[in-house]
Parts: structure tokens; C-alpha cells; sequence
């Protein structure tokens, strides 16, 4: 239309590289000798149609993996709040259990409105990812008063204080897996 108004010759073809490639490729391998210019502006379109769904698609995605971690923090904070009440009702729930890594524990209930740990892991599942949480207990070793390493010459055990760090695990089918883990240190004083 307004080419038609300025005079401009044009060709209008709409053409498909997906359902016509042969077609498509034979108009465009002819079009320079007929002067036309509008492919390049075609292609530019295409081009950047692409861009823009797969940066949509990359937003969307960042959102969902955003809502996955953000999911893994609150979980892993119910977590800590749960260990730490075990921890206020007797310091001893926690110094019996085994440390290191490798022992994981979990909370369940045995009664109502009562927690304890159990060994092993739990599985959680929110709006369609399922969850692993777990906790587990580490010595806390000390020198003049700062946390150091077990290793560090001259340190000592402060039966006082135990590093509890709350993990929470995921794997998702879109967005793949991933692990949060949230140290704390309590002291029975």
C-alpha cells in the first residue's frame, strides 16, 4: 500500500522455510538479479523473532528455577526453626545424635505438636518438585574463643556449640538439580 504510493515496485510472496525450503531457496537465490531487497528485511524479522522467543523462554525458565531455590530456602529454614525448638526442650537431643556429614537426620513427630529427629532424609513435594531435606551435626572445635578446624594445633571440643547445617536437594525433569544448605551453630546457653 504505501509502496504503491511512492511508486516503489515490490513483490509480495509469503513462503514458508520450513514447509517450502526448495521454493524459498530458489526465490531467494534469483531475487538479487530482480533487485529485491525486502529477504533481507524478511530474515532480519525471522531472526529476531527467534531471539526474542528463546529470551523469553530463557526468563520464564530463570523464573521457575527462581521459585524452585526459593522454595529450597523456606524449606530448609522450617528445617533449622524445627531443630533449633528440639534443641530449646533439651540440649541432649542433639549431642546424641552422630556427627559428620554422613548422618542425616530429619524431623518427624511422635506426638502431636512434638518434634524429634529420625535418621534418614525426607521427601517433600511442592508444586510438582519433589524436595529431599535433611540435617546433620558437627563438632565445633575452638581456639581463643574463635571456630577453627578439629585440625588446627591446639584446638579444643566445645561440647557447648554443635553446627547444625540444613540441606535441601532437588531434581527437576526441566530444570535439572540442585542443593541448598543453610549452616547454623547452636549453643545450649
Amino acid at each position: 500500500a504505501l509502496l504503491s504510493e511512492f511508486e516503489i515496485p515490490y513483490e509480495l510472496l509469503v513462503m514458508s522455510a520450513h514447509r517450502t525450503p526448495d521454493r524459498l531457496f530458489e526465490y531467494a537465490e534469483t531475487a538479487p538479479g530482480r533487485g529485491i531487497e525486502i529477504i533481507i528485511a524478511g530474515l532480519i524479522i525471522i531472526f529476531m523473532s527467534l531471539a526474542i522467543t528463546q529470551a523469553i523462554t530463557s526468563s520464564v525458565r530463570g523464573l521457575d528455577q527462581s521459585r524452585v531455590k526459593t522454595a529450597a530456602v523456606f524449606l530448609s529454614q522450617e528445617l533449622t526453626e524445627g531443630i533449633r525448638v528440639v534443641v530449646i526442650e533439651d540440649w541432649h537431643n542433639i549431642t546424641n545424635l552422630a556427627t559428620t556429614s554422613a548422618n542425616k537426620y530429619y524431623l518427624s513427630t511422635t506426638t502431636p505438636n512434638k518434634w524429634t529427629t529420625s535418621a534418614g532424609t525426607q521427601n517433600v513435594t511442592l508444586n510438582s518438585v519433589t524436595y529431599t531435606r535433611y540435617v546433620y551435626v558437627d563438632d565445633v572445635y575452638r581456639l581463643n574463643k574463635n571456630i577453627v578446624s578439629s585440625s588446627t594445633p591446639g584446638a579444643y571440643l566445645d561440647p557447648s556449640t554443635a553446627k547444625i547445617t540444613a540441606t535441601v536437594e532437588w531434581t527437576d525433569v526441566a530444570l535439572g538439580g540442585d542443593t541448598f544448605s543453610q549452616p547454623v551453630y547452636l549453643s545450649r546457653f
